[in-house]
């Protein structure tokens, strides 16, 4: 069980006015200045530059973990459904329609779109999500971070007579199980897999027996070669169904995707727009420095810049050339920032958080409306459960959210036992049989300046009941692993 106390932050976004707009329209009078076209309707062509503000891990389906890696992934590959920006509804991407499910709520049924190919003559069939499920639960691959989110999968079943429709059958009823189901990561076996190992296995021998497998020889190589880095950065062999194919990498300085001219999607343009794809070449330019970020979208070197602070998102709408190049836009982005509590740590490890009451008493002393109202400035929703705000059908209004209450975390910690203090005023308690201190350690992402913000704060207000918070900033890429 993990407390949440999430704000969702919308996303700040830059979009340069020239995004789609790169040459005035066939008889126009000319554009009024040079960041503006009469050109109505959009055209290929041209480069659009992105800003990652920091480097992807690897660009390896289901095992890159940075928001860097996912920005690029994005355009390479896709997944059975995907989220509507606008309406924040599922709707089909590789897959045809929403899934059929049984009666009994744990079958989702999946058929992919007849179009649907790596590349020409190359469809994508059943058996590349079974693939990319397998791959997902064998034990040599490194996806634990994913891996937990579809421990309710039990196995898929193929249909002979149709080489396109798969169904996931699982172990327990959970109003996401759609949306998880339809999130993965698909990827081509003829590619990832071409001695074709994982086809010797069952999705559910992975699943229920994974921990034997560990050390068969032909699956050890398969993980070694599936983690090798051809697979993380190297043209040729990161392969997606996407609009757009890698190009190349150059380390700390750039990430570059080429359009398929081929692609099966530009069939599907007239009728559904989420498939088009209008820029040549999508060119993210790597700039970790907050300072020069802004420099360089001042001097119009980025098109797109999204993940900005609040602080520079507002002084750049404050600025009267950003202002006049580029449009602003605060749209909502499905990520939430939580503060999750650790019941079952390592061996030697405190067992703190193993008593409710505990964990109530550090659920009132996160100051959410601090959160929102001075380091979001607005920008930004509460959430009380796993179901964002703006999904209106599924929101239950009843619930409410745990007020901010540091007299009432102090009365909670006084029932649960943590009444004596040492010196310097932090609780104190008997653990079996071992005066153990409320002192609690706290993991943080060092490259993101609103959770040090948050850490500070909270670190202060649980001081006010006897809580010493140690605060550890480490690399995202390392956090994503403790």
């Amino acid at each position: 069980m993990i407390n949440k106390f999430p704000s969702p932050i919308r996303l700040s976004v830059l979009i340069f006015l020239l995004f789609l707009a790169a040459c005035s329209g066939p008889g126009s009078k000319g554009p009024k200045d040079k960041y503006d076209s009469d050109q109505k309707n959009p055209t290929h062509g041209d480069w659009v530059v992105c800003l990652l503000n920091h480097e992807p891990d690897k660009l390896t389906p289901i095992t890159a973990i940075t928001g860097a890696a996912s920005m690029v992934n994005t355009y390479i590959f896709q997944s059975l459904l995907s989220l509507d920006p606008r309406e924040y509804v599922l709707r089909p991407e590789l897959a045809k329609a929403l899934p059929e499910v049984s009666p009994d709520g744990l079958s989702f049924t999946f058929e992919i779109r007849p179009e649907a190919e790596w590349a020409p003559g190359k469809p994508v069939t059943a058996k590349d999500v079974e693939f990319s499920c397998k791959t997902l639960f064998c034990p040599t691959v490194e996806a634990p971070q994913y891996r937990q989110i579809y421990t309710f999968i039990k196995d898929v079943i193929l249909y002979p007579d149709n080489p396109k429709k798969i169904t996931f059958v699982t172990n327990e009823i959970n109003f996401l199980t759609d949306m998880n189901l339809g999130d993965i990561t698909i990827f081509p076996a003829f590619v990832y897999d071409p001695q074709g190992t994982l086809e010797k296995y069952t999705l559910s021998q992975f699943i229920n027996d994974g921990d034997k497998f560990k050390t068969k020889p032909e699956l050890v190589a398969f993980g070694k070669e599936f983690h090798s880095e051809k697979f993380k950065r190297e043209k040729g062999f990161i392969v997606g169904s996407g609009p757009y194919e890698f190009e190349e990498w150059v380390t700390t300085q750039s990430v570059k995707l080429k359009r398929k001219t081929d692609w099966w999607g530009n069939k599907m343009v007239d009728t559904l727009n989420q498939f088009a794809s209008w820029p040549d070449v999508i060119f993210f330019k790597i700039i970790k420095d907050p300072i020069a970020q802004i420099a360089a979208i001042k001097n119009q070197e980025i098109d797109v810049a999204i993940r900005l602070s609040v602080k520079d998102y507002q002084e750049l709408k404050k600025d009267s050339l950003a202002n006049g190049n580029y449009a602003f836009h605060s749209p909502f982005n499905f990520t939430c920032t939580y503060l999750g509590l650790n019941m079952k740590p390592p061996q030697g490890r405190k067992k703190i958080f193993t008593d409710v009451k505990v964990r109530r008493a550090i659920a009132h002393l996160v100051d959410c409306n601090f959160m929102l109202n001075d380091l979001t400035q607005g920008y930004g929703d509460l959430m009380v459960g796993p179901v964002y705000p703006m999904q209106k059908k599924e929101l239950n209004p009843n619930l409410k959210p745990i007020a901010f209450d540091i007299a009432l975390a102090n009365k909670m910690l006084d029932e649960a036992g943590w009444t004596e203090r040492d010196a310097d005023g932090i609780r104190m308690k008997k653990i079996d049989g071992v005066n153990t201190l409320l002192d609690i350690e706290l993991l943080i992402a060092a490259q993101i300046d609103f959770w040090k913000d948050m850490s500070i704060h909270f670190k202060d207000v649980a001081l006010k009941a006897g809580v010493r918070i140690n605060i550890v900033s480490l690399d995202f890429s390392v956090l994503r692993t403790r």
